[in-house]
């Protein structure tokens, strides 16, 4: 499960992030979606470890991503991020799983 807590991420004075909230259930497909300069790319690069955030915290599996191995039982990697790709559709169904999308403004 992918947690999501208080989290915030500044550049300086820029506030990239603030106060995001969200959970993951395993096998769940999540959307994220909004604007240019909202905080997508960043929000996944807190996901990924690359980035530690200024406040709260991102888990997976009760553990921080920051302090995560990269990669997981077989050699598998632990968080993966798939490609931007422009959609008309606000809502989908791929392999009979429902998608949630997350609006960032």
């Amino acid at each position: 499960m992918l947690s999501i807590n208080d989290l915030s991420v500044s550049y300086g004075p820029v506030a990239a992030l603030s106060h995001v909230s969200l959970d993951v259930q395993r096998g769940e497909f999540v959307a994220i979606m909004g604007p240019s300069g909202t905080g997508k790319t960043t929000l996944l690069r807190l996901i990924g470890g690359a980035l530690k955030p200024t406040r709260g915290y991102v888990k997976v599996d009760g553990q921080p991503t920051h302090e995560l191995d990269r990669d997981g039982p077989g050699d598998q990697p632990r968080v993966a991020r798939v490609a931007e790709v422009a959609r008309e559709q606000d809502e989908h169904r791929a392999d009979n799983k429902s998608t949630r999308h997350v609006q960032l403004r």
